[in-house]
């Protein structure tokens, strides 16, 4: 279902001029708590999501200028570029949207997982549950 809606609403954005595709901006805002604030692994994280959000306002505002400043239909390689900035653009996305999709998948598995430890018979496990590679939830 959730593949569906994002083919649906890729097919509406490629079809929108640039102006009207939202920017992603606060990427940095995916990363969990604990990844952004202190690991090696989770800085190298939140400064390529920086550098991927500083990218992504970068094109979408050539977007829009070629859109209001440029005689796009007589100009066939600025046309070029233009698409060709469009599909990165779309590529970028993409990659957001995996993480999110990933963040949240492990998060319903370990909502999942400390239900079935909670919701068990008399017996009390221990488990540890991974909600991202930084963080570790531990149920007893």
């Amino acid at each position: 279902m959730r593949l569906l809606a994002r083919c649906l609403s890729k097919k509406l954005v490629r079809n929108a001029t640039p102006s009207e595709v939202p920017p992603i901006d606060n990427l940095s805002s995916l990363l969990p708590a604990a990844a952004a604030a202190g690991s090696s692994r989770g800085l190298d994280a939140l400064e390529e999501l920086r550098t991927l959000e500083r990218t992504m306002r970068r094109i979408h505002a050539t977007l829009r200028d070629a859109e209001q400043r440029w005689n796009i239909r007589e100009e066939s390689a600025a046309k070029l570029r233009l698409e060709e900035l469009k599909e990165l653009a779309y590529d970028a996305e993409d990659v957001v949207e995996e993480y999110e999709y990933e963040v949240n998948r492990r998060k319903v598995e370990a909502l999942d997982r400390l239900a079935a430890v909670r919701g068990g018979g008399g017996k009390r496990k221990r488990e540890e549950i991974c909600l991202n590679p930084e963080q570790t939830l531990r149920v007893s």
